[in-house]
């Protein structure tokens, strides 16, 4: 006997919400008897009863996240006091994007510049450098773009480059008290072909996806995501060239926005709830930058011919 029924619903069935949204709902009571509720005031009749409730989101919070060590999670609680009887608790559990403009940000004008000229070694000996000269338009992006890169490789080793390697890396970090744990993850892996010594290789907007799962975990203090692009080249017997760059992860795009690889579908929409787009997707070809699939060869390296 009493409240048999104590419900919070989120309206209209809503459950992801971007930062700075309003969030309406009520809370639903059924009584089978006349029931005395502590703040209510008078006794509750028998019958079913709606309580709303509505509040703003702050503009600036982190939003859902599910990781390893830690986790962020939205829960909306509701308690009817009962005197002398049981208490009726209700919960609901919801979903939050935070809105982080990239053009705000203070990279948002930069390129993202891969330049190193690094000598490599065999068996001790020093040789002739690799020279990396490589960029993209910008540093800024948001999950299902493609970093574009465009540039060249010049192989000046007397080694041949056996492999070269673009990849995405992840490193999360969440800190609780004075403990400090980093979950660390390759996302993206694109290989390129190798380089003769002597050659050049031409880059023309190679592309590296960023996946849906790339998180923007801004405004949160306890825990940070950092990615970065890092390209290897590989010769062989340990020796290496490499170079990487960070990138940092919005959910509002900025400058021009590559989200499909020319002669590819776009990726699928992730079927979980998910905080409504924030962006217009009608106004994304406009803006497209679509990387060139065909590359060209290895071409010879004429500044060290002309030395000769």
């Amino acid at each position: 006997m009493g409240i048999n029924k104590f419900d919070v619903v989120l309206e209209p069935g809503q459950r992801a919400y971007v930062s700075g949204q309003d969030v309406v709902g009520r809370v639903v009571v059924w009584a089978d008897s006349v029931t005395s509720c502590r703040g209510h005031g008078d006794n509750l009749p028998a019958g079913e009863y709606g309580f709303p409730f509505q509040f703003k989101l702050p503009p600036k919070i982190p939003r859902s996240f599910e990781g390893t060590y830690g986790h962020i999670r939205y829960v909306i609680e509701a308690k009817a006091e009962i005197p002398w009887g049981t208490d009726q608790l209700s919960s609901v559990f919801f979903n939050v994007e935070c809105k982080y403009d990239l053009s705000e940000h203070r990279t948002s004008s930069d390129s993202l510049m891969f330049h190193k000229e690094q000598s490599v070694c065999f068996c001790c000996c020093e040789q002739g450098p690799v020279i990396i000269s490589l960029c993209a338009e910008k540093t800024d992006y948001i999950p299902g773009e493609y970093v574009l890169l465009t540039g060249e490789v010049t192989n000046r080793a007397g080694w041949h480059i056996e492999s070269a390697e673009i990849t995405l890396h992840e490193t999360i970090t969440y800190k609780i008290n004075e403990a400090t744990k980093i979950k660390r993850e390759i996302l993206q892996r694109v290989r390129r072909p190798g380089i003769l010594t002597g050659e050049t290789d031409i880059w023309l907007s190679v592309p590296i996806h960023i996946p849906d799962s790339a998180v923007c975990l801004q405004y949160c203090s306890i825990m940070t995501a950092l990615y970065a692009v890092k390209i290897t080249f590989s010769m062989g017997f340990c020796s290496t060239a490499s170079v990487k760059q960070n990138i940092t992860i919005g959910t509002v795009p900025v400058g021009k926005v590559s989200m499909t690889v020319e002669g590819a579908p776009a990726s699928p929409t992730v079927p979980i709830p998910s905080a409504p787009p924030l962006y217009s997707t009608l106004d994304t070809p406009s803006h497209e930058m679509q990387p060139i699939l065909h590359q060209p060869t290895s071409s010879p390296d004429l500044s060290k011919a002309e030395e000769n």
